[in-house]
């Protein structure tokens, strides 16, 4: 079909008419209009002959005098023609049509870099998406279409060679971003609907952020840096913590060697705004300790507790603001596990910061805390941790962790440690008693620990199933306690090297950005 038999002047002064003007809500067709003119431009043709048509059509003009703002009013409203073709809001199909235009830009750019045409048109669609993206009440229709957009840009300008920070294009896209990566108000962790879409818009909100920072990396920092300052300005609520503790073990995972980046991940793990925001505002209740060193195993307890399933239980979803803010204060204090875990080679050549992370495991806020989910993932990141720094603990900080750990072990509820968490924390005590650092209560701390798993392994000739169960559990938690101490079983691991493969070999191509 000839395209000039509907990219002709009526046709198009028409539907320019409809995406331009503030019409009343029974006159729009704006999202038909947009439908319309994406179908144009979608007509398949090369490169140049589709900037030639869009420059012809004057889309140019179009994207600088689009009626956005009218629309965002109007977004909740529809005709039901335009439901029954299928279509979306007028929002939607306008950001569908600029990311339509904004590609046939950007692939004639990867041919001629420096077509004004094309950059005219970038230029002029990315503040848009840029909008769209910021609206706090945005829904699929077009959030999608601008992440796309904004996406396809941060990737064009990751693959520059020179530093984009002074992009002023990024530096609104990244203003937008670190924004909308903080947990609203009104969203709840524990929800595992995701009623918001909160959750879908952070995993691709994450990405580019980590392309910004490869892309602009000066750019990125600065913004980091400057909301780490403002935490001493106040107090910081649980959804500002989480994001600094998110978005700097991405950074991190970018650059682990490059200095700025190292002393930021320091500030973030020993400044008191961040870590009193994870200790202070956590419930207080500590768990029951028994009176005396004893297995979890023989404690009193309910014979169905014993076979509880190893999974945690979720948060429960919150029933008020202030339950969303506790939910918000467990994620922060996850992803300030999850990072220093990751960032154990600071921790390495840092001792005293590797004290005060130890501390805060052992807090109310980790293996203390009242929440099931934290107590869970707190044990099973505490060998990852312990691993890569079984050397420095064993010889300075002994004490401190099995003082810490053995009355965990004691607790008198049956349910309060899964079988698995339980083996995680028999693990990294092995990892550090398993390495001779010079401390002479090494093998108090040891037998402390294997007394009472010897009670439980022997069995009476009166053997009833619940003896039979602690058995086989006080088995397989001296198995998880001898892995520190077999031979060959951690290859040939140092206290430098990483817990995680392929850590050294972390994005070098793109890192090296970082450092130039």
């Amino acid at each position: 079909i000839d395209i000039s038999l509907v990219a002709n002047e009526r046709v198009l002064t028409f539907i320019y008419k409809q995406l331009t003007q503030p019409l009343s809500p029974q006159e729009n067709v704006r999202a038909s209009s947009a439908a319309a003119l994406h179908g144009i431009i979608s007509k398949r043709m090369d490169a140049a002959a589709k900037i030639n048509l869009l420059h012809g059509i004057q889309t140019a003009d179009l994207l600088r005098n689009l009626a956005i703002d009218a629309m965002n009013k109007e977004k909740d409203i529809q005709l039901s023609l335009e439901t029954e073709l299928g279509l979306r809001s007028a929002t939607g199909e306008v950001a569908k049509l600029i990311n339509c235009i904004s590609a046939a830009a950007l692939d004639y750019l990867k041919v001629n870099p420096s077509d004004p045409i094309s950059t005219e048109l970038i230029n002029l669609a990315l503040p848009i998406a840029v909008s769209l993206l910021n609206c706090q009440e945005g829904n699929d229709d077009f959030v999608e279409e601008a992440l796309t957009l904004v996406s396809s840009y941060v990737n064009i300008c990751k693959k520059t060679k020179d530093d984009q920070s002074e992009n002023v294009a990024l530096q609104q896209i990244l203003s937008v971003v670190y924004e909308r990566l903080k947990f609203p108000e009104d969203y709840d962790p524990a929800d595992d609907d995701d009623v918001s879409g909160f959750l879908q818009l952070r995993r691709s909100l994450i990405p580019i952020f980590k392309n910004i920072t490869l892309a602009a990396p000066k750019l990125a920092l600065t913004v980091l840096q400057r909301d780490i300052l403002n935490s001493h300005t106040g107090d910081r609520m649980p959804a500002d913590v989480e994001r600094v503790f998110t978005v700097m073990e991405t950074v991190y995972e970018i650059a682990p060697e490059e200095p700025v980046v190292v002393e930021l991940v320091k500030s973030v793990l020993q400044t008191s705004p961040f870590r009193g925001s994870v200790l202070i505002r956590a419930d207080s209740g500590h768990p029951p300790l028994a009176k005396h060193t004893g297995l979890l195993l023989t404690s009193a307890g309910a014979d169905m507790a014993l076979l509880s399933s190893t999974t945690p239980p979720a948060m429960k979803r919150a029933q008020s603001r202030e339950d969303r803010q506790n939910h918000h204060l467990v994620s922060a204090a996850l992803m300030y596990f999850e990072l220093a875990t990751r960032a154990h080679r600071v921790l390495t050549t840092n001792h005293s910061i590797l004290a005060e992370v130890l501390s805060v495991f052992f807090g109310e806020n980790g293996l203390r805390c009242t929440d099931t989910v934290v107590r869970s993932r707190c044990a099973h990141l505490l060998v990852k941790l312990v691993l890569p720094q079984r050397y420095v603990i064993a010889s300075h900080y002994l004490d401190h962790l099995l003082n810490s750990l053995v009355p965990l072990l004691s607790i008198e509820e049956s349910s309060y440690f899964s079988n698995d968490d339980e083996c995680c924390l028999f693990e990294a005590a092995g990892l550090v008693l398993g390495v001779d650092g010079g401390n002479t209560n090494r093998l108090m701390y040891l037998s402390m620990l294997l007394n009472p798993l010897i009670e439980n392994i022997r069995i009476p000739k009166d053997v009833s199933e619940t003896m039979l169960i602690r058995a086989m559990r006080a088995l397989k938690a001296a198995g998880a306690l001898s892995k520190g101490f077999t031979p060959g079983s951690l290859g040939s691991y140092s206290s430098a090297s990483s817990p995680r493969k392929g850590d050294s070999q972390l994005l070098q191509r793109d890192g090296s950005k970082m450092s130039a």
